[in-house]
């Protein structure tokens, strides 16, 4: 099945999607308990459970039973938007990031039959993006504020005790309090992502820059930043320890790779760098080019309107898979050895792309 929201209240879920011909799938369900545009929802693979939530505060829970999607209530107390929803790994909690400085960590009380949350600590702006640790313990948040938050979300009455070395940073405070803070972006921060060992942890600034933070014994932190080639990237999800791909306002997915560095020995820290862009020019004559009239000065505006570059500077673009800003990534397919082999996209241009990777 798929979820997607056609940019407005409703959430449109799909069966037949293994059919490779979409013209095929079927629109089987319209849940349509928002009463703004839905800002964003996660389907946890494990459970089967929904978590939608909008720009009208409101977050629900959905869960499949004898063919109908049933809503389950989330109390958020907070005041304004909501802009991001993330399960944990264990699906016994997921965290909501919010135009009200905070996220949102939720769980289930099952003596009322509806979602509670805890807030944590405030940013000194709006919350636009969340991520769990694969421990289901800490969240990552990136926020307006130019930084980037590690937070603790250990409840010892959802998770039990915590297990030592379940996170690089040792016994846990209460969820909500902050663990660490980078702040080395010059924008505000889009996405943050960690690596499926939850070893290292990626965030993407509006500047254009990358950066990836390390974490050795005691919490202990190494980050390195990198200049993207093109334009800001809206999210990013790592494929392996040493893969990560970045997509946004380029239309095309950015791999980068983590190697040793100049003169690293055996234990040296990895070095990320630019690797290849996913979606890949045709071959010359493969597809026809704007030469001339009318085509040509749609190519011309269409580049400057995207890029802010001649269509001469640019090329014809209409070869990319996408033809706007990229806005989600999701994981599609594992791979053998713990990572993925395929990812999907969606973007402003209303098409969603699944990506193979070797």
């Amino acid at each position: 099945m798929l979820a997607l929201c056609p940019n407005t209240p409703e959430v449109w879920i799909y069966a037949n999607c293994g059919d490779p011909d979409s013209a095929n799938w079927e629109r089987k369900w319209v849940l349509s308990q928002h009463e703004l545009v839905v800002s964003a929802m996660d389907w946890h693979p494990a459970t089967g459970k929904l978590v939608t939530c909008s720009h009208d505060r409101s977050a629900f829970v959905w869960t499949l039973a004898g063919g109908t999607w049933s809503p389950q209530v989330v109390i958020l107390p907070h005041n304004r938007a909501c802009l991001d929803v993330k399960w944990s790994p264990d699906g016994r909690k997921f965290a909501v990031a919010s135009g009200s400085k905070k996220a949102l960590i939720a769980f289930f009380d099952p003596a009322n039959n509806w979602w509670v949350s805890r807030e944590t600590a405030k940013a000194k702006s709006t919350v636009l993006a969340l991520a769990w640790h694969p421990s289901s313990l800490v969240i990552a948040t990136a926020s307006c504020d130019y930084s980037c938050t590690v937070v603790s979300a250990f409840m010892e009455d959802v998770d039990g005790a915590a297990a030592p070395g379940a996170t690089p940073f040792g016994a846990l405070p209460e969820a909500g309090e902050a663990i660490a803070e980078f702040e080395a972006s010059r924008a505000w921060v889009n996405d943050v992502a960690w690596s499926p060992s939850g070893g290292a942890l990626a965030f993407a600034g509006h500047d254009s820059l990358l950066h990836v933070v390390t974490f050795g014994a005691g919490g202990a932190a190494v980050m390195q930043t990198i200049k993207c080639p093109t334009l800001p990237a809206t999210r990013l999800l790592f494929l392996s320890e040493t893969a990560l791909v970045s997509v946004g306002h380029s239309m095309n997915p950015e791999v980068y790779v983590a190697g040793a560095g100049a003169g690293g020995g055996i234990g040296a820290p990895q070095v990320w760098r630019f690797s290849e862009y996913l979606d890949k020019r045709p071959e010359a004559g493969a597809a026809k080019a704007a030469t001339g009239g009318v085509a040509a000065a749609r190519a011309m505006f269409a580049s400057k309107a995207t890029k802010g570059q001649s269509a001469a500077a640019a090329g014809d673009g209409e070869w990319m898979k996408h033809q706007n800003a990229i806005m989600g990534i999701k994981g599609f397919a594992a791979s053998a050895s713990g990572g993925l082999r395929a990812f999907s996209t969606h973007g402003n241009d209303g098409r969603i792309v699944i990506w193979e990777v070797a």
